[in-house]
């Protein structure tokens, strides 16, 4: 029988987490777990540690996942969510007592469906903005705790730069792009070059034979305005699975 190497077989895994990450029941329970989460990383810190809950050196990591999108603000009608991916490489620098610096570089697809209604009809704008982000997160981890799980919380400001943007709008004649979004009348506002905003999450660490995996939550909180001269602000929820070395 043919053995796959160490790293293939870290990789396959990965993809069967990042499979099942993609029904919506597993974002809906990823959801709930969020204070489950934070209850096990409190009850963590009160009972013995097992093993140090975070090696003293720098470790690696690289994740994927997807994200559940949408915009909030009063020049948003009627707004719903749409799904996109969200993958990325981390370094986490520990400092001490379970805290970390963990910086990021991150791709992320975040945009809105919405619907307006006219005396024409119903006018549907699907927008989708690509992202390069920058995460700095500050990572506090609990104590190893049975089965060699690992649960952890961060936190911390990030700021994006867009790299790509698509706009679908339906009920209105004529071609729209991006530039377009917002406008009124002969202004033409259109989507901003970058946001910034926070994020905070929960996830756990474990281990499976050698390798080391990751697996945690974030909300995506937008603080300045996707469009401009509007009041409309990303907020996105991500479920991400990674490997860690």
């Amino acid at each position: 029988m043919r053995v796959r190497p160490a790293p293939v077989r870290a990789a396959a895994r990965l993809g069967e987490i990042l499979r099942g990450a993609r029904n919506p029941a597993f974002i809906l329970l990823m959801r709930r777990a969020l204070p489950v989460a934070l209850l096990a990383l409190a009850a963590s810190s009160a009972v013995p540690a097992r093993a140090p809950a975070q090696a003293a050196r720098t470790s690696y990591g690289v994740y994927a996942g997807f994200k559940n999108s949408t915009m909030k603000g009063d020049s948003v009608p009627a707004p719903l969510s749409k799904n996109g991916f969200l993958g990325g490489a981390f370094v986490t620098w520990p400092l001490s007592g379970g805290i970390a610096i963990q910086p990021e570089l991150v791709f992320a697809q975040k945009g809105v469906v919405t619907l307006d209604a006219r005396s024409t009809g119903i006018v549907s704008t699907d927008i989708r903005v690509n992202y390069l982000e920058v995460p700095v997160l500050l990572r506090w981890s609990g104590r190893q705790m049975g089965g060699g799980l690992t649960p952890y919380l961060l936190a911390g400001p990030e700021i994006s730069i867009k790299v790509g943007c698509d706009v679908v709008v339906g009920g209105l004649a004529g071609n729209y792009t991006c530039a377009d979004v917002g406008s009124i009348g002969g202004v033409r506002n259109g989507v901003e070059s970058s946001d910034f905003g926070g994020i905070a999450g929960a996830g756990i660490d474990f281990r499976v034979g050698a390798q080391r995996y990751t697996l945690s939550a974030r909300y995506d909180y937008g603080m300045s305005n996707v469009v401009k001269n509007n009041d409309a602000k990303n907020r996105t929820f991500g479920v991400v699975a990674g490997l860690v070395w």
